[in-house]
Formats: C-alpha cells, sequence, structure tokens
C-alpha cells in the first residue's frame, strides 16, 4: 500500500480523498496557465508534465518533471518547478480521516495571452 518517492518520502497510493486545489472549478487551470519568461512577443507554445508531492500540511514538497520544454525553449521547466513549489496550500489527501502526502499530477500550458 506504501511507495517510496524522491528523498525516500513515503506515500499512500490509495486515497480516501485525494489532494485538491482551490475551491471552485478551474482555479488549477487558471493558476498552471504559464506566461513567457521572456521580455517581448516570443510565440512560446506547449506544455510541461510535473508530478507534485503533496505534503500531510498540504504545502508542496518536491516536483518532478516529466515532459519539460527546455529542448525547445531554455528555462521552461526552471519556471515551471518554481511555479508549482510556490503554488499555495492544498486541501491533502486523506486516508480514514487522516491527512496523508500524496503525488499529483500537474500540466502547465503555455501560449500567448487570449
Amino acid at each position: 500500500m506504501w511507495t517510496l518517492l524522491a528523498g525516500g518520502i513515503p506515500c499512500l497510493k490509495m486515497w480516501d480523498q485525494l489532494a485538491r486545489f482551490g475551491h471552485r472549478k478551474g482555479e488549477l487551470q487558471e493558476y498552471m496557465r504559464m506566461r513567457s519568461p521572456w521580455p517581448g512577443n516570443y510565440d512560446i507554445t506547449g506544455f510541461a508534465l510535473v508530478d507534485a508531492l503533496i505534503g500531510a500540511d498540504g504545502r508542496v514538497k518536491d516536483v518532478r518533471i516529466l515532459k519539460g520544454m527546455d529542448n525547445a525553449w531554455p528555462g521552461c521547466d526552471a519556471l515551471v518547478k518554481r511555479k508549482v513549489l510556490a503554488m499555495p496550500r492544498w486541501q491533502p489527501a486523506q486516508v480514514k480521516g487522516k491527512t496523508v502526502p500524496s503525488v499529483v499530477g500537474l500540466s502547465a500550458r503555455f501560449g500567448l495571452p487570449n
């Protein structure tokens, strides 16, 4: 039932309630919408996939880039990692009424503003 994450942190695979971000629908997608880290009008489009370890206290503890954009646009992966680590607290996952660490998959989309 337990698995080890980066740094040997134990994490449950099965939860009664998954970790949740925000209080309204679409809040996570809004937060993860990325802006270009460079001045000027660069046409940067694409996405990065990450796993984030959400601690029992709701804070993001670790971020792992699964599919990045550094090959095309150096610096994008570091920007995504910084943004995810700076996220406000989540509502942590629960097992039998206790908060537990969990891993969530996130995608960060880069694109021109609408």
